[in-house]
């Protein structure tokens, strides 16, 4: 997934330490959902280059941002029909 420069500007200071504190409240659900994707992207890629012994560990982060970004809805809220699904799931699993 390619990452355009509006995403990159609103990643940037969300990734790495800003040198001073936003101002005002930058949210925006659907560069949320890029950065969600970044962190899976990422760990995708660690799972791929870590020890055998860990994972399982990575496997079950990526879950859990998977979730947490699959279970909101366009504005960014999670979704209480989404979140009802995924707690039914992880009780038959």
């Amino acid at each position: 997934m390619a990452f355009s420069a509006r995403d990159v500007a609103y990643l940037y200071p969300h990734i790495v330490l800003p040198p001073k504190l936003p101002q005002e409240d930058d949210s925006d659900a659907a560069h949320e959902q890029r950065l969600l994707e970044m962190v899976v992207q990422a760990l995708e890629y660690l799972g791929t280059n870590v020890d055998e012994s860990y994972t399982n560990t990575v496997t079950s982060a990526i879950a859990m941002i998977k979730n947490l970004r699959d279970n909101r809805d366009d504005y960014g809220c999670v979704s209480e029909v989404q979140l009802e699904t995924l707690l039914s799931s992880l009780t038959t699993d």
